[in-house]
């Protein structure tokens, strides 16, 4: 993600690129529902959404940002596939520090953003194991209560318990899923921020704060993708605790005809 890759920046800071963005964002916008291909469109209007945003024109960036996210896919497979991490990425990668400016404070703030958005990751890996240990614990109770009457007495016992046990196992998967390692963004390596500290001086610092910003937007969407798949666990697990009445009507319908 250094800054000398792609367009220069005095290509990119003019009036003609600007028209030419919002020219380009106007007809991409307006073919979107016909294109078949909104993946592209969606990619083509994130680069207009940086130039725009490096020609400190924030508010059609924007705009243009989030008629990306709505042609992008909404369930996105990695943080990498997250329209607003692409437009992170590719707005750090033309950003120019300025001459002059401190931004020790910017990047001490984007640091411990990042920092925060890392230590809720694993909170939320901590409360997919809790979770994990509860469900376990719930289903061995399920066998060990219902599995000897089904044995002995009537089957119906077991075929009802088999649904919150099966509730339980899908508590258990999602939950293993949320707990699982995912690919998780990391700000620039050390030797990439030695040899712009080198080369820019304390610019390097501004450069720096939109690393750790663009990591933060990658750490936002894996926060997100943990927490639904935590939601979901959750779900399942309270629709077996509900779904728990039924073996139980059965074997207090079984111990009535026995009287």
């Amino acid at each position: 993600m250094m800054p000398d890759e792609g367009p220069s920046f005095d290509e990119l800071m003019s009036q003609e690129r600007y028209e030419e963005a919002l020219a380009l964002a106007e007809e991409l916008v307006r073919g979107a529902s016909k294109s078949d291909d909104r993946k592209a469109q969606a990619e083509a209007l994130i680069d207009e959404a940086v130039v725009l945003a490096v020609l400190r024109r924030f508010h059609d960036s924007q705009m243009l940002l989030e008629k990306a996210k709505q042609l992008a896919p909404r369930i996105a497979k990695s943080y990498k596939d997250d329209s607003q991490y692409k437009y992170a990425v590719k707005y750090a990668q033309y950003f120019q520090p300025r001459k002059g400016v401190d931004y020790r404070s910017a990047c001490d703030y984007a640091r411990t953003e990042y920092h925060n958005l890392d230590q809720t990751g694993e909170y939320l890996d901590g409360k997919a194991g809790s979770l994990i240990n509860y469900v376990s614990a719930f289903s061995g109770v399920i066998v060990v209560a219902f599995t000897y009457q089904a044995l002995t007495s009537y089957w119906i016992i077991g075929a009802a318990a088999l649904v919150p046990f099966c509730f339980a196992l899908r508590a258990i998967g999602q939950a293993a899923k949320a707990r699982s390692p995912m690919l998780q963004p990391s700000p620039a390596p050390a030797e990439e921020v030695i040899r712009y500290a080198e080369s820019s001086g304390l610019k390097a610092l501004g450069w720096l704060a939109m690393q750790f910003w663009a990591a933060s937007e990658g750490m936002m969407v894996v926060i997100k993708m943990k927490s639904k798949l935590i939601q979901s666990a959750t779900t399942w697990f309270y629709w077996g605790v509900f779904t728990l009445l039924l073996p139980v009507g059965c074997s207090i319908g079984v111990a009535l005809l026995d009287c």
